[in-house]
C-alpha cells in the first residue's frame, strides 16, 4: 500500500513483488526486486525530496527529536522475504528517516506505525476536536 500510494503521487515510480514469504522492492518499475533500497537511491526520489512537509511517506528524524522522541523508522505491516529457515516471517519492511527501505526483526523498538488513511473520495468528513470523522448525508 505504501508503494502504490507513493506511486500515485510521484512520477518516479517504485515497484514491489511478493513470494509466499513476503515482499521485495525495486527502485523503478523495470528494476530487479531486492530486499532493501539504499538511502542514496531513495533520497534522489521526488517523494523523499518533496515529502519533507507532510511526512506521509518518509518519517523525519527532526520531527520526532523535536518532540522528545527517538523514532528512527516507520514500520510497514508487510513482511520481508529476507530470512530463511526458522527466521522466515520475523522480518518486516520499514522506511527509515534517511529514506532507506529496509527490513528488520519484528522485536526491534523505536519504530512508529506509518499513518494510513483510506477515505473514499466521495466521503463527507469533518474535524471534531482533532478527530476526523466521516458521515453519510441523509437524503
Amino acid at each position: 500500500m505504501w508503494i502504490e500510494s507513493c506511486n500515485a503521487k510521484y512520477d518516479d515510480k517504485l515497484t514491489y513483488g511478493h513470494t509466499a514469504t513476503g515482499y521485495m522492492v525495486g527502485e523503478s518499475e523495470s528494476a530487479d526486486l531486492v530486499y532493501r533500497l539504499d538511502k542514496a537511491v531513495m533520497q534522489a526520489k521526488k517523494g523523499y525530496i518533496l515529502d519533507a512537509k507532510d511526512n506521509m511517506y518518509y518519517p523525519r528524524k527532526e520531527d520526532f527529536e523535536d518532540n522528545g522522541g527517538t523514532c528512527v523508522a516507520y514500520r510497514l505491516a508487510s513482511p520481508s522475504t529476507y530470512g530463511s529457515g526458522s527466521s522466515v516471517g520475523i522480518y518486516l519492511m520499514r522506511i527509515n528517516t534517511d529514506g532507506r527501505v529496509y527490513y528488520d526483526a519484528t522485536y526491534t523498538s523505536r519504530y512508529a506505525a506509518r499513518p494510513v488513511v483510506c477515505i473514499n473520495k466521495d466521503a463527507n468528513v469533518v474535524n471534531i476536536c482533532g478527530v476526523w470523522c466521516s458521515f453519510n448525508e441523509e437524503e
